[in-house]
C-alpha cells in the first residue's frame, strides 16, 4: 500500500484554548510547541489514515506568567508527570464535516469530536505541497481530571468548566512510500 507522509510544520501550527474566568472574561491560551504528522493512503490530502500530534504542556502561553505557571503545576496539566497532551485521528475523508478523534490529557484519553473549519492546499516555491487544516471544538475539562476549582474572597469560582478549543495545522507532504514503523513516532 503506498503511504505519503506529511509533517506538521510547527513554525506555521498554533492550537489555542478558550476559558471562562470568574464567569465574566475569558482566558485565551496556546501551546507554543506542537509535533506531529499526518499518513494519507494517496499522494493527495483527502483520505487520510492517521494524523497524530502533540503539544508540550511546558509551552503554554497565556500573557500571564503567574497563570502560566499555574497551569503547568500538579493543580493541573501536572507536567512534570504529563509533559504532553496528544490528538489522535485516524481513517477519515478531508471532505468530513467533522474530526472523531482521541485527546489525551494526564494520561486519560477520551473521545472527541471536532469541526472541520477549513482546509486549503498550496504548493510552496520549492514545489512542496502545503496542506493548512482548521478545527474547532469544545471539551469539559473536568474529563480530563483538570479538577481544580479555585475561588476569591466572593466565593466565585475561577475557572469554567467548558473549553474552548481551536487548531491550526499545517502540514508539508514528506516522502511516499514512508517507513510505517516511522509513522508511529507520536506517542507520549
Amino acid at each position: 500500500m503506498k503511504i505519503t507522509k506529511w509533517n506538521i510544520d510547527p513554525t506555521n501550527t498554533e492550537a489555542t484554548f478558550k476559558v471562562r474566568k470568574l464567569m465574566v472574561t475569558n482566558v485565551i491560551g496556546q501551546f507554543k510547541s506542537i509535533e506531529g504528522q499526518a499518513e494519507t493512503a494517496t499522494e493527495d490530502f483527502e483520505s487520510i489514515k492517521r494524523i497524530c500530534f502533540k503539544a508540550a504542556i511546558n509551552s503554554i502561553k497565556t500573557d500571564d506568567p503567574k497563570r502560566d505557571e499555574h497551569l503547568k503545576s500538579a493543580d493541573f496539566f501536572d507536567r512534570e508527570q504529563f509533559p504532553y497532551l496528544l490528538f489522535v485521528a485516524e481513517n477519515f475523508a478531508i471532505n468530513d464535516k467533522e474530526l472523531h478523534t482521541n485527546l489525551t490529557i494526564k494520561n486519560t484519553t477520551k473521545a472527541i469530536v471536532l469541526a472541520i473549519d477549513s482546509y486549503k492546499k498550496t504548493i510552496t516555491e520549492d514545489k512542496s505541497d502545503k496542506i493548512e487544516l482548521s478545527l474547532s471544538g469544545k471539551i469539559n475539562r473536568r474529563d480530563f481530571g483538570l479538577t481544580w476549582d479555585g475561588t476569591n474572597a466572593a466565593g466565585e469560582i475561577f475557572v469554567g468548566d467548558e473549553i474552548k478549543l481551536s487548531a491550526k495545522i499545517q502540514f508539508v507532504k514528506e516522502a511516499q512510500n514512508a517507513n510505517l514503523q516511522k509513522m508511529k513516532e507520536c506517542t507520549l
